[in-house]
């Protein structure tokens, strides 16, 4: 998502006014008109919880103080003084342009299969790196190998011989969420955020049929010692089919919160209250009826373990966290959520609450698993 800044200052550099008017001038339907976009521009879509794992999932290597993955058993070792650092998702792989990650690329997508590759990556380099790799690099353009990377400042998916490209600048010192997806044969899409902006490459790409060399390297090409990735690399999964856009947005959309390891919680906001936070009721109702149902590991499941409340008012008001006597209803019990049905209920005082706009979290052994928001009018 662009930051406000950024929209304003491209919005303002394309609009006609700008050529007919200094900025003093501006007419009140212009003025409304930046007002609007500022409300519109503050809207974040990312996510506050986890995103199921999309299926085929057979490499993840999040970079969590290790180089475990936590689902092929592909476990890496670090080379050459490969660290960690702060990453989209909790750590991430930190490489000095020296340093990388070998593992192994035990079944791992090879031929002509369709495959994904997914990782978050933040750099400020330029030139040709590379981040993810495996195959074998024994005969250029035959499309032995595999690896993401980037190529003056672009996103490419490279094979020994040629390469698919994207438009997107992605070396300006942010994190950014890449995706490389083949069908079989040359056939790819490449994202950025969620986005594809694919630009023709001098050298196309061969035709994919990966051959197996043993190892899969995060932070450099697999089989050459150049070209090495100088940033971090998070969150690197390979999946054994092409993810549609969909999958894709959505695990951009989870951001920080990120795709759910195996075991984790996250809950999902039920009606009458919408999970894109447009819900508004009447002060006067009486009662919010709050509910969340579960999933584990990206699996709904009803062994709902205790969760407990919390409401802060975000707009209105005096804003701040609210305490729980004034929300606590006759049917709740101090923060605790009720389970019924499989679902976690509370029902919100509105009345107590007044008017405002407000943020409610659910937490299980004291960690955000899940959120809503909604106003009251």
């Amino acid at each position: 998502m662009k930051t406000i800044t950024n929209i304003m200052k491209n919005s303002v550099n394309r609009s006609p006014l700008r050529r007919r008017f200094s900025l003093v001038r501006l007419s009140l339907a212009s003025t409304l008109a930046v007002s609007a976009l500022i409300a519109f521009a503050t809207i974040d879509t990312r996510a506050d919880t986890c995103t199921a794992p999309p299926s085929g999932l057979v490499g993840w290597w999040p970079g969590d103080g290790n180089a475990d993955d936590i689902i092929g058993g592909n476990n890496g070792t670090l080379q050459n003084g490969a660290t960690f650092s702060s990453g989209e998702v909790a750590q991430a792989f930190s490489f000095n342009g020296s340093s990388y990650v070998d593992a192994s690329d035990s079944n791992l997508p090879i031929g002509d299969s369709s495959a994904t590759i997914s990782a978050w990556i933040n750099t400020t380099q330029g030139g040709e790196r590379y981040f993810v790799s495996w195959g074998s690099r024994d005969t250029c353009g035959q499309g032995h190998e595999i690896a993401l990377g980037t190529v003056n400042d672009h996103l490419i998916l490279e094979s020994c011989g040629g390469a698919a490209a994207d438009s997107t600048i992605i070396n300006d010192g942010a994190w950014h969420h890449v995706a490389a997806v083949w069908y079989g044969s040359n056939i790819v899409t490449l994202y950025v955020d969620g986005v594809s902006n694919m630009i023709a490459h001098p050298q196309p790409l061969p035709s994919i049929n990966i051959l197996s060399s043993g190892h899969l390297n995060i932070g450099k090409l697999v089989q050459f010692s150049g070209d090495q990735f100088v940033g971090s690399v998070d969150e690197v999964q390979i999946f054994n089919r092409p993810l549609s856009e969909s999958e894709i947005q959505a695990i951009f959309n989870a951001g920080s919160a990120g795709v759910c390891k195996p075991g984790a919680y996250a809950s999902q906001v039920q009606q009458p209250i919408n999970a894109d936070s447009t819900s508004v009721f009447n002060v006067r109702r009486g009662v919010v009826p709050v509910k969340f149902t579960l999933t584990q590991g990206g699996v709904a499941t009803c062994a709902l373990p205790p969760a407990t409340i919390a409401v802060t008012r975000t707009a209105g008001g005096t804003t701040g966290a609210i305490d729980e006597s004034v929300y606590t209803g006759s049917a709740d019990t101090g923060s605790n959520f009720r389970i019924s049905n499989c679902q976690y209920i509370y029902n919100l005082s509105s009345a107590a609450l007044g008017v405002g706009t407000y943020r409610v979290e659910i937490k299980i052994n004291g960690q955000v698993v899940g959120s809503a928001t909604f106003q009251l009018k």
